[in-house]
C-alpha cells in the first residue's frame, strides 16, 4: 500500500500518530512531521483502528507503513477485528459482562462433564 506521502526514510521507524480515516483500503494517520501518511493494519493489531484514535505505526524503509496497536481510542466503544476464520482456544477461559449478546447465522454451544 505503501505511504500517502514519500518517507524519508532509510531505516526502519516507530512513531505515534492519530487516524484521520479508516475504511476498508486502510488508514490516512497523521504523523508528527511526516503529515499524512497511508498505512495497513498490523495482522497483531486487534482492537480496530478509527477516526480519532491514537495509534503506534511501524514505518519501513520500503515505504510500508503498519499500525500496530491503537494507543488510545477516541470514543468508549471498541471492536475487534479478526480474520473471516478466527480459532479461539484457551485452557480455561472466562468471560463477565454486565450485558451481553451473541449473533450470528447459526450458532453452536457444546459441552461436557
Amino acid at each position: 500500500m505503501g505511504s500517502a506521502l514519500p518517507l524519508p526514510l532509510n531505516d526502519n521507524e516507530i512513531v505515534s500518530g492519530t487516524v484521520r480515516t479508516a475504511d476498508a483500503d486502510g488508514l490516512l494517520v497523521t504523523v508528527g512531521p511526516l503529515g499524512l501518511v497511508r498505512a495497513r493494519r498490523a495482522a497483531g493489531c486487534l482492537l480496530a483502528p478509527e477516526a480519532g484514535d491514537g495509534v503506534l505505526l511501524a514505518l519501513l524503509g520500503s515505504g510500508e507503513a503498519w499500525v500496530l496497536t491503537v494507543l488510545a481510542k477516541k470514543t468508549e466503544l471498541g471492536s475487534l477485528a479478526l480474520p473471516a476464520h478466527t480459532l479461539l482456544r484457551a485452557e480455561s477461559l472466562d468471560m463477565t459482562t454486565t450485558r451481553g449478546s451473541w449473533r450470528g447465522e447459526s450458532l453452536s454451544l457444546e459441552g461436557g462433564s
